[in-house]
C-alpha cells in the first residue's frame, strides 16, 4: 500500500474508533484525535504532492461552505467568551474540513467507501456492546437499569441513539456488498446488537429518526431493490423487539447468563430473517404486497402513537420489580420535552442577539447560559446544532452551515437522480438516509456537538461530493441516454473526473500544497500544546487528590504555561492553593489561590464557577470587602442558581464579623439582613418558575450550605432559636458537620446549655475550631462578658 492509501486508511480508522472515546465530547479525547488527524493530513498532502496530484482545496459550493464555517469559528475566537473552548472547537472544525477533503477521494460506490461503512457498522456494534454490558451489570454499572436507559461510551443516550441510527443505515449496503457468507453473518449480528442498543436507550428522537431513515432509504432505493432492502432493515428490528422485555427483566435480576443468552437468540433470529431478504424480490406479487404491508405496519409502529404505546409497555411491563418508573415515561411524547427544547433555543437566541455577527465562540453557551436563562435548568447545550452554531459563530457561521447542508442536499439529489443500479443506488440511498437522520435529529438535539458525529457528517458529505465528481457530463445534466453513450465511448476514464488531473501551473500546485501543509502543521501544533496542558492538569489534580499538594501545584502551573487561556486550569490551581492554605495556614497560599481565581475570571468572565471560586479565595485571604463586591456581581451574572445565594450569604456573614469587630452596628445589621434575605430571593425565583409553568429544571433551593450561613447570620444577630434550627439542619449534612458543629457549640455556650456543649466539645473538629485564631475572635465578640 502506498503512502496516500495508508493515510486515507488511517483517517478511516480514526473516524471508526472515535465514537468509542466517549464520542470525543471532552477536550482531552478531542485533542488526541485531532493530533492524529492533522499528522495524517500532513502526510496525505505530501503524498499527493509527490504523486503530482494536488489537493484542490475549493472545488464546489459544499467545499466553500464548509471552509467558510471553519473560518467563522476561528473568527469567533478573537472575541470569544471562553477562548480555550473556542480554540478547541475551531481546531475541530478545521479537522472536519480536512476529513471532507480526504473523503472526496472516497466516492460512495467505491470499494474504500464500502470498507469504511463496514467499519462504522462494527464501531456502532462495539458501542452498543459496551452499553449492553453496562445494562446487564457486567461492566459494574448497575444503576443503568434504574435510570431506564442503556449506558454507552456516549455521555447521553440520545446522542448514542443518533449514532446507532446512522450506523444502522449503513448495514444494508455493507451486507449486500460483501461476498463472504461469514462476513455477512457478522454484519447482520452487528445490526441486531445496534438495534438492541437503540431500543434500550429509550430515545424518542432515536425512534423517530429510525422511522424517518427507514422510510427515506426505502423510497430512494432502486425500485427493484426496495423490498429486499426493507426486509434486510427490518430483520434486526423484528428479532430485537420480542427480546427486550425478557432481557430487561433478566438484567434487573442480575441474571447475566440468561440476559446474554437472550442477546444471542436475537442475533441468531436476525440472521435467519436477514438471509431471506435476497430471495424476496423473486417472489410472486401477492407475497411482495404482504412484505410492503409489513413495512407500512412497522412504520406506523414507530409513529408517535405507536412509540407512545411501546414506551408505556416498557414502563409498565419491562421494568423489573423494585425499579421505580417515573410517571412521565408512561407518556413519552409529553409536552415537557418539546417545551424544554423550546426554552433552550429561546434563551440561546437572546444570546445570539448580543453576539450577532461573529458569535461568542465555541463552547460559549456552557459558560454563560445562566445569564440568559429565564427559568431554571442545568443544560449546558442548546439542544439544536443550528442555534448553537449561531451562538458560537454568529450569523456568518449559521449562513455557511445552511449553505453546506443545502449544497450537500443538492449533491445527494443529483447523484440519486442518475445512480439507478441496485447495489450503487442502495449504497447512495443508505448514506443519504443516515445523514438525513443524523442531521435532522441534531436540529433538536446536540448530537453534532460530539466531534465524532460532526466528523461523520463531514465524511458523508465528502463521499457524496466524490460520487458527484464521478458523474460524466451527461449524467450531471440528468441525460441518462447521453450518459450511457459517453460511458461506452470513454470507458472508466470519464468517471475519474478531475480529482487526479495534473495541475495547470506548478506555482498554483505548490502554493496550494504549501497552504494545506502549513494549516495542518499549525493545527497540529495547536492541538499538541493544548493536549499537553490537559495532561498536565489531569496529573496535577490526581496528585492533589492523593494529598501531594506541592506536586499538584507544580503540574497545574505547567498546565497554565501550556494553555494560559483555559479558565479550568486556573480554577483547579486556585482550589489546590486553597487546600494548601487549609492545611498549612500559609498566607502566601491564600494569595496564590486568589491570584489564580482572578486569572480564571479574566479568561472566562461569564462563567459562574470561576466567579464563585474568586469569592471563596478572597474570603480565604481575608479580603472580605472584595469578596462581598464579587458576590454582588454574581447576583447579576447567575441569579437562578442556589450556589449564588450561598456565596452571597457567606460573604455577607464574613463582612458582618469584620464590622462587628469594629463595633459598627449599623453595617452589621445591614449585612446580616442581606444574608437572611437569601431565602426570600430564592422564593421569588421559584415563583417566576411557577409562572412559566415548566415542569422541569433545577430550581433554586435552600441548600444545607446556605442553611449554615443563615444559621451563622441568625446567631450573630442574636436569634438563637432560629440559629439553632438552621445550624442543626446544616450539621445533619455529613460534608458540613465540621463547619456547623463549632457554631452550634458557640450557641450552646451562649445559651448556657452545658450538656449539649459537652457532647459537641468531644468532637475533635470542634476542639480544633476553638483553637483557631479567627474563630476565637468570633467567640470573644459574641459571648457576653468576654
Amino acid at each position: 500500500m502506498n503512502l496516500l492509501g495508508a493515510a486515507r486508511l488511517a483517517v478511516f480508522a480514526v473516524l471508526a474508533l472515535a465514537p468509542l472515546a466517549r464520542g470525543l465530547f471532552y477536550a482531552r479525547e478531542q485533542l488526541v484525535a485531532e493530533t492524529l488527524l492533522f499528522a495524517i493530513v500532513a502526510l496525505w498532502v505530501v503524498a499527493r504532492y509527490r504523486r503530482r496530484q494536488p489537493a484542490r482545496l475549493l472545488h464546489s459550493l459544499s467545499d466553500l461552505a464548509l471552509a467558510g464555517l471553519a473560518v467563522a469559528y476561528w473568527a469567533a475566537v478573537v472575541e470569544a467568551v471562553d477562548v480555550h473552548n473556542a480554540t478547541v472547537a475551531a481546531i475541530g472544525m478545521v479537522a472536519g474540513l480536512f476529513i471532507y477533503y480526504i473523503f472526496r477521494e472516497t466516492p460512495v460506490t467505491s470499494e474504500e467507501s464500502l470498507v469504511f461503512q463496514k467499519a462504522l457498522v462494527l464501531s456502532g456494534a462495539a458501542v452498543a456492546l459496551v452499553g449492553l454490558a453496562a445494562f446487564t451489570g457486567l461492566a459494574g454499572f448497575e444503576g443503568a437499569l434504574e435510570r431506564g436507559r442503556l449506558n454507552s461510551t456516549f455521555q447521553y443516550h440520545n446522542s448514542a441513539a443518533a449514532f446507532y441510527v446512522f450506523a444502522y443505515a449503513l448495514v444494508v449496503p455493507a451486507v449486500s456488498g460483501t461476498r463472504s457468507a461469514l462476513a455477512r453473518t457478522g454484519l447482520r449480528a452487528a445490526a441486531v446488537v445496534i438495534t438492541l442498543g437503540l431500543l434500550l436507550t429509550v430515545s424518542r428522537g432515536g425512534a423517530v429518526a429510525l422511522a424517518g431513515m427507514l422510510g427515506l432509504a426505502f423510497f430512494t432505493a432502486a425500485p427493484g431493490a426496495r423490498i429486499p432492502m426493507a426486509i434486510e432493515y427490518l430483520a434486526p428490528l423484528v428479532a430485537a423487539l420480542p427480546v427486550i422485555p425478557a432481557l430487561s427483566k433478566a438484567a434487573g435480576a442480575h441474571q447475566l447468563g440468561e440476559a446474554w443468552l437472550l442477546i444471542g437468540i436475537a442475533v441468531a433470529a436476525g440472521n435467519l430473517l436477514g438471509v431471506t431478504a435476497r430471495g424476496v424480490g423473486r417472489l410472486r406479487p401477492s407475497v411482495r404486497l404482504a412484505a410492503v404491508a409489513a413495512v407500512i405496519a412497522t412504520g406506523l409502529m414507530f409513529s408517535p402513537w405507536g412509540t407512545r404505546s411501546a414506551m408505556a409497555l416498557f414502563a409498565l411491563r419491562v421494568a423489573p420489580a423494585g425499579v421505580q418508573v417515573s410517571p412521565d415515561k408512561l407518556d413519552v411524547f409529553n409536552s415537557g420535552n418539546a417545551t424544554m427544547r423550546t426554552v433552550y433555543m429561546r434563551d440561546a437566541l437572546s444570546a445570539l442577539r448580543d453576539y450577532p455577527v461573529f458569535g461568542a465562540g465555541g463552547g460559549a453557551w456552557a459558560s454563560f447560559y445562566t445569564k440568559y436563562q429565564r427559568v431554571g435548568y442545568t443544560s449546558r447545550q442548546v439542544h439544536s446544532f443550528l442555534v448553537q452554531t449561531g451562538v458560537e459563530s454568529g450569523a456568518i457561521g449559521v449562513g455557511f452551515l445552511l449553505l453546506f447542508l443545502g449544497a450537500t442536499g443538492v449533491t445527494a439529489w443529483r447523484v440519486l437522480r442518475v445512480r439507478r443500479g441496485g447495489q450503487e443506488r442502495m449504497q447512495v440511498a443508505a448514506l443519504v438516509a443516515g445523514l438525513a437522520a443524523l442531521v435532522g435529529h441534531a436540529l433538536v438535539d446536540f448530537d453534532l456537538s460530539y466531534l465524532s458525529l460532526f466528523w461523520l457528517v463531514a465524511a458523508g458529505a465528502g463521499m457524496l461530493e466524490g460520487e458527484r465528481r464521478l458523474l460524466t457530463g451527461g449524467e450531471s445534466a440528468g441525460q441518462i441516454n447521453l450518459a450511457a453513450r459517453e460511458a461506452l465511448v470513454t470507458g472508466t476514464s470519464a468517471r475519474l473526473g478531475s480529482q487526479d488531473a495534473a495541475p495547470r501551473t506548478r506555482l498554483l500546485w505548490e502554493l496550494s500544497t504549501a497552504l494545506a501543509v502549513t494549516v495542518a502543521l499549525g493545527m497540529l501544533a495547536f492541538a499538541l500544546t493544548l493536549l499537553a496542558g490537559e495532561v498536565a492538569a489531569a496529573r496535577g489534580v490526581a496528585l492533589r487528590d492523593r494529598g501531594d499538594l506541592n506536586g499538584g501545584v507544580r503540574y497545574l502551573n505547567w498546565a497554565v504555561a501550556f494553555d494560559p487561556r483555559n479558565s479550568d486550569h486556573y480554577y483547579k490551581l486556585s482550589e489546590t492553593h486553597s487546600a494548601r492554605f487549609d492545611r498549612t495556614g500559609d498566607p502566601s497560599a491564600a494569595k496564590q489561590a486568589t491570584l489564580a481565581a482572578f486569572r480564571a475570571v479574566q479568561t472566562n468572565p461569564l462563567h459562574p464557577l470561576t466567579n464563585i471560586r474568586l469569592v471563596r479565595s478572597y474570603l480565604d485571604g481575608g479580603q472580605v470587602d472584595e469578596a462581598a463586591e464579587q458576590a454582588e456581581k454574581l447576583l447579576v451574572l447567575d441569579p437562578a442558581s442556589s450556589a449564588t445565594y450561598v456565596v452571597v450569604a457567606e460573604a455577607s456573614v464574613a463582612a458582618a464579623v469584620r464590622h462587628l469587630a469594629r463595633r459598627e452596628v449599623e453595617q452589621v445589621q445591614a449585612l446580616l439582613a442581606k444574608a437572611l434575605a437569601m431565602p426570600a430571593k430564592i422564593e421569588a425565583v421559584q415563583k417566576r418558575f411557577a409562572a412559566e409553568r415548566l415542569p422541569f429544571g433545577a430550581k433554586p433551593a435552600v441548600t444545607p450550605r446556605l442553611r449554615l450561613h443563615l444559621g451563622q447570620a441568625q446567631y450573630l444577630g442574636g436569634n438563637l432559636a432560629a440559629a439553632q434550627r438552621e445550624l442543626a439542619a446544616a450539621a445533619a449534612s455529613p460534608g458540613l458537620m465540621a463547619e456547623a458543629d463549632p457554631w452550634l457549640a458557640l450557641l450552646y455556650e451562649r445559651a448556657g446549655d452545658q450538656a449539649k456543649l459537652k457532647v459537641l466539645f468531644s468532637k475533635p473538629w470542634v476542639q480544633r475550631a476553638y483553637e483557631d485564631h479567627e474563630f476565637s475572635n468570633i467567640r470573644q465578640l459574641t459571648l457576653p462578658n468576654r
